[in-house]
């Protein structure tokens, strides 16, 4: 009984949409880190202090910003909008990229 209460209240979609947004936020973390690495290797371009100091990283500056930032977000909206489990490969395999 307590089940159809909550059902008919909306208290179960709610509890699905934010486990199912739990889920989403798992794949902005390689894209938070590919952003922070693209902002560290800007500031290495710049000449500027960076927090972290590798030789290899301002040449990999364009790769971190445009496919391992914004290509996760951007297939990570379309996974969203597609509704569907499979769509989520995509959003996987570029924050994959960004990351290795």
């Amino acid at each position: 009984m307590a089940t159809a209460a909550a059902t008919t209240a909306g208290l179960l979609p709610a509890f699905c949409a934010r486990r199912v947004g739990a889920r989403r936020a798992v794949l902005l973390l390689p894209a938070g880190l590919a952003l922070l690495a693209g902002l560290d290797a800007a500031l290495l371009l710049l000449g500027l202090p960076a927090p972290v100091t590798a030789d290899r990283l301002p040449e990999v500056h364009g790769v971190l910003m445009v496919l391992g930032f914004v290509g996760t977000l951007i297939a990570l909206e379309r996974a969203v909008a597609l509704g569907r489990p499979w769509g989520y490969l995509s959003p996987v395999r570029w924050a994959r990229a960004a990351c290795c």
